[in-house]
């Protein structure tokens, strides 16, 4: 597993927020100079410190080596891991994928679901990347989902785990991915919804992580 970190130019759109008139409007540049003036090095220094505070960061894992690993009676497993420091009160954009094998003997529903500081993203991982794979012999199948969060400045880890979303099963997970992109919160707002409307698909139910 190898982890980046660089800076890129988002170009699909994937946040309203990001676009580059928002990013105009939210960043304040403190000290201007005139023709004939001199730049004092303070002032300069100070103009580089606020575009520098409202860039975008970003961290990224994957595999790599698509080697995967198969596990034995096991809940979900950690797959990536991403410890992050951001400089100021803002939004995480996680994305991520990975992609499984059922050994299981019976159809299982599994998940690629992130992880904040430990806690699900969402109130249940079920409103994440969830797919169902029939009986074995091996089914495999993936996915993968983008979501925005609010978070504090300093320390945190994000994660990614995937496996079935309730129980324990037999399965094998590889070409697992974690992009994580820091926007600062002056570069634009968040509205949570309100609520989450899952709907069951076709022949499916919707069981909660206890199973109930």
């Amino acid at each position: 597993m190898k982890t980046l970190i660089r800076l890129f130019v988002i170009t699909l759109g994937l946040i309203a927020f990001a676009a580059s008139s928002a990013w105009a409007e939210g960043l304040t540049i403190p000290n201007t100079f005139t023709a004939g003036t001199k730049a004092v090095a303070s002032k300069v220094n100070a103009n580089f410190s606020a575009v520098a505070a409202a860039l975008p960061m970003v961290w990224a894992s994957t595999d790599e080596t698509l080697g995967g690993q198969a596990v034995s009676a096991s809940g979900r497993v950690v797959t990536n891991s991403l410890s992050i420091n951001v400089p100021s009160d803002g939004f995480l954009v996680i994305s991520g994928s990975a992609f499984v094998n059922n050994y299981e003997p019976a159809t299982v529903t599994y998940t690629v679901n992130p992880l904040l500081d430990g806690s699900d993203v969402t109130a249940s991982a079920y409103v994440m990347a969830t797919f169902t794979l029939l009986t074995s012999p091996p089914n495999m199948g993936g996915n993968s989902y983008t979501i925005t969060v609010p978070v504090t400045a300093g320390a945190h880890t994000v994660e990614q785990e995937v496996g079935p979303f309730s129980g324990t099963a037999d399965f094998f997970y590889n070409g697992y991915s974690l992009t994580v992109v820091f926007f600062p919160g002056s570069q634009g707002t968040y509205t949570p919804l309100s609520s989450w409307a899952v709907e069951a698909l076709p022949g499916e139910s919707i069981e909660s992580e206890t199973g109930e």
